[in-house]
């Protein structure tokens, strides 16, 4: 199994608290250093994805009291809008 590197933005106009979870193999696993405290129009610092040998990840995410969004396909280096 490979790692790959992922990043968080929140696109939205608030400050949140966004837990990531990696979704690989149909599993369910919080990934480190979530949850993320991050401010508006702020990037995430890097964490890592499980992924299979393409370098292709599932990621899901869930902020405190906003937005979410489950089966979200990810490559190393991506950055997944949270809005």
């Amino acid at each position: 199994m490979a790692q790959i590197s992922v990043r968080a933005k929140n696109r939205t106009s608030d400050n949140q608290i966004v837990h990531v979870y990696d979704q690989f193999a149909g599993g369910r696993r919080e990934v480190s250093n979530s949850p993320l405290a991050l401010a508006s129009d702020e990037t995430s610092p890097a964490f890592g994805v499980n992924a299979d040998a393409h370098g292709d990840g599932v990621i899901s995410y869930a902020c405190d009291g906003g937005p979410s969004l489950s089966n979200v396909d990810v490559v190393d280096s991506t950055v997944v809008e949270v809005s």
